[in-house]
């Protein structure tokens, strides 16, 4: 017999899991679900019913997904070494025609639409002759669960779109814990203290408003919603009323299927009805799922199967993975590293003996949703751009600088102002703040509230620098950012970004001191709270590091070209280079030069003058 082998599936081909709305075990029986198999290793794959007979010989050199409905997805080597591409086939007569076009991203169809995507695209949906339906104005997307499918905007809110990709629902959840099913979904939003629950309809509309009533609410299954309550499990129904009590022997139970649930103690599993009424005990290896009242079981690493009474129908004698369910009064298992099918009393019917086949995902054929999402790469290059002023290169003193990131010169001294030792001396009537890191200001636009201009705030934040400079307590501006009993100072910056930006920080090197004082001796310089900024000042060096997130990962040199080319007429090009995700370019400005690089999630700017 051949050495055991771990089923290919299709996590790491960004597969869905999805299912057609009407689809169900009779689904295999009637040819709606063909099963991906594999003779030999290292062979090609083909697709067969659940009869055993090849519907599409071996050709495709990667598992393909089931083929539901005659289309399947299936991988395909990219032009770059280590890339992947994706396309569908559709099969008709023993035959399949491709799809003309392949997608970086796609996911098996569901609700008669699947999701799909290409680098630096939004995520689409298209129908079942690969035509483009509608593009997700959104930052992330599900499959449809029962008609809707859920959007996460760059907010990262949650709500609904229709088929048609309308927004049905709009984005205001902070969670979808649990995806349309018959009517309903499972919502959350995240408060101070904990997680509220909610199980909406399909416009919206609450139905049943749990709050923080349960720890968690998990799923809904035929008509029950599964709740955990300090540690401990139960359902109750759409009016709320517990129908299946809590159990602290019990720390899982599955969703219902086919009117029973599996739950465990221990490491052992046993069965309940949907009234809660226990109908097997916890003695089994494995979860226990009925199916035209025949149930696999696993017994010493070995599967049988028994009857809704607990008799034996088939000795356990299967060592491989979970068997599918009986089906066209057959099945498929795997024994000693073999795949084969048997008929209801265990005796193998046929000759074939595969080396490796589709493991069975019950998602295909129980109706529940699919809640893992699939993710926009669009990346809005203007809209980052926007984040670094257009004058940028016109900065050169430090009133220039507060004027363009509307920013009140107080910021700019590192110690309290008010602080008698913070060190100033008498320059032409005036006094200057002497400390040494007044000759630079470092700040992250992406850090603060940016809702409202600072100004509105400023006297209340007087207030509490005041109380602190007098109580002899230090101020540090990030200290002061940090504290939520503070006031926090608002900017204009940064703009409205996207989701992919992190963060951008800046650094500003000047050749002289930032602030200076009106007052008339250095007793008075630090207990006057009269500053300005020194206009004698001039800029040396500005540094910007601009931080893309997960979904900006080898966009950064889009960015660069971006503010490259905006500058251009400020700029003569000295050296320029591009490989890959990186990039580099130096240029001379007047009196200065620039230097622009990056790598695969970030963007370094450096400017210096003479």
């Amino acid at each position: 017999m051949k050495k055991l082998v771990l089923f290919i599936f299709t996590a790491c081909f960004l597969f869905s899991c999805g299912h057609d709305k009407k689809l169900s075990s009779k689904s295999f029986s009637n040819g709606d679900i063909l099963i991906p198999f594999q003779i030999k290793e290292g062979k090609k794959w083909g697709f067969m019913n659940i009869d055993g007979e090849v519907i599409l010989n071996p050709q495709f050199k990667y598992a393909p997904s089931y083929a539901v409905r005659n289309i399947a997805l299936i991988k395909e080597d990219g032009e770059k070494e280590g890339e992947s591409i994706y396309r569908f086939i559709k099969i008709k007569n023993n035959k399949y025609e491709v799809s003309k076009e392949k997608w970086d991203m796609a996911g098996m169809f569901k609700d008669g639409l699947a999701p799909v995507r290409n680098r630096s695209q939004k995520v689409k949906f298209i129908n079942e002759e690969f035509e483009t339906i509608f593009t997700v104005n959104a930052e992330k997307a599900s499959s449809f669960n029962d008609g809707l499918a859920a959007i996460c905007d760059k907010y990262n809110k949650w709500g609904f779109i229709d088929k048609n990709g309308k927004e049905v629902i709009n984005p205001q959840f902070d969670q979808i814990v649990y995806g349309f099913r018959d009517g309903f979904a499972i919502v959350a939003n995240e408060k101070d203290d904990g997680n509220y629950f909610m199980i909406i309809d399909k416009s919206g509309n609450i139905k049943l408003d749990l709050k923080q009533k349960y720890e968690s609410v998990i799923s809904f299954s035929e008509g029950l919603v599964k709740v955990l309550d300090h540690g401990e499990y139960g359902f109750i129904n759409l009016d709320g009323k517990r129908v299946i009590k809590m159990d602290d022997e019990r720390d899982y139970i599955s969703d219902f299927y086919n009117g029973y649930a599996s739950f465990r103690e221990g490491q052992e599993w046993g069965l309940i009805d949907v009234s809660g009424k226990e109908i097997f005990n916890a003695n089994y290896d494995n979860p226990l799922y009925v199916s035209n009242g025949k149930i696999w079981y696993n017994e010493d690493d070995e599967w049988g199967v028994m009857d809704m009474k607990g008799n034996d129908i088939i000795d356990p004698s299967f060592d491989g993975q979970e068997p599918y369910p009986f089906m066209s009064g057959r099945t498929l298992v795997q024994d000693k590293g073999d795949f084969f099918f048997i008929d209801s009393k265990g005796e193998d019917v046929s000759l074939d003996q595969y080396y490796n086949v589709h493991a069975f995902d019950r998602k295909y054929i129980d109706e529940s949703p699919w809640n893992s999402t699939f993710n926009s790469d669009y990346f809005n290059v203007k809209s980052v751009q926007k984040l670094i002023p257009d004058n940028l290169l016109q900065i050169k003193t430090p009133d220039q600088l507060a004027k363009t990131f509307d920013l009140n010169p107080l910021l700019f001294f590192s110690d309290s102002p008010k602080d008698s030792y913070a060190g100033f001396r008498e320059d032409g009537g005036k006094y200057r703040l002497t400390d040494q890191n007044s000759f630079s200001y470092n700040f992250t636009t992406h850090e603060y509230d940016y809702s409202n201009d600072y100004a509105t705030q400023w006297e209340s934040i007087s207030e509490v620098m005041e109380e602190q400079a007098f109580s002899g307590d230090e101020y540090y501006e990030d200290e002061y950012y940090e504290d939520e009993s503070a006031t926090t100072i608002k900017s204009k910056y940064p703009l409205d970004a996207p989701i992919s930006v992190k963060s951008i920080s800046y650094s500003f090197e000047f050749n002289d001191v930032l602030g200076i004082t009106k007052s008339h001796s250095d007793w008075e310089a630090a207990s006057n709270d009269k500053f300005g900024l020194n206009k004698l000042a001039r800029v040396q060096k500005i540094a910007i590091n601009v931080t893309l997130d997960k979904s900006g990962s080898g966009k950064a040199i889009l960015l660069a070209k971006a503010l490259k080319n905006s500058w251009l007429s400020k700029i003569k090009k000295v050296r320029s280079n591009t490989e890959d995700n990186t990039f580099f370019f130096l240029g001379k400005l007047k009196g200065g030069e620039i230097k622009i690089q990056t790598d695969a999630s970030s963007l370094e700017i450096i400017i210096s003058y003479n």
